[in-house]
């Protein structure tokens, strides 16, 4: 839609161009998309460390209260260790989400790659069953001395996390999943 800078006739100039010569009109514009591209790229990056808080914290809220009680559903102990390309991977989060319904379970790696499942802050483990696992080393960090985010950039492939090819089985009793994931990044 192309608004008319100057004549008696035709579409009125918005309010915040009135005044302006064309070409600081196209500067002001061209700020704008610059501005949007530069949030949409932002908000593309955070998708993905948004949707496993919420599904993260929304699960562990839900299974609180089910958790108090003594009741919900049967769980096991999960532990393992993750290595990308033959090194431990500190700091990932592993994620373990019921292929039925249930809520997830999460951890993260120490140093060492080892990593144990809470399925709530009083409960350790994860439900019994199928389960697609996502691991992934993507965080949004506290914000710096000019108040831009800071984050955690993705080491691990999407095939690990996102498009996860992941798949175990959570039986009773202690169950140990290493992961050796290969194709770091960069």
């Amino acid at each position: 839609m192309r608004t008319k800078l100057s004549g008696s006739s035709g579409a009125r100039c918005p309010t915040a161009f009135q005044g302006r010569r064309r070409a600081d009109i196209s500067t002001a514009l061209e700020g704008r998309r610059t501005r949007n591209a530069a949030f949409r790229t932002q908000k593309r990056k955070s998708q993905f460390s948004s949707t496993a808080a919420v599904l993260l914290l929304g699960g562990l809220a839900c299974v609180w209260g089910a958790g108090c009680g003594g009741g919900g559903p049967e769980l096991a102990p999960v532990e393992g260790t993750v290595t990308l390309d033959g090194t431990p991977l500190p700091a990932a989060h592993v994620v373990f989400q019921p292929q039925g319904p249930g809520s997830p379970s999460s951890g993260i790696t120490d140093e060492n790659g080892h990593y144990e499942l809470l399925y709530a802050l009083d409960r350790e483990g994860a439900m019994v069953g199928r389960h697609t696992v996502r691991i992934t080393t993507y965080a949004q960090g506290r914000a710096d001395e000019n108040g831009e985010p800071t984050f955690t950039p993705e080491r691990v492939p999407p095939r690990y996390n996102s498009q996860s090819e992941l798949v175990r089985e959570v039986e009773s009793g202690s169950n140990t999943f290493d992961f050796p994931l290969e194709g770091a990044l960069q």
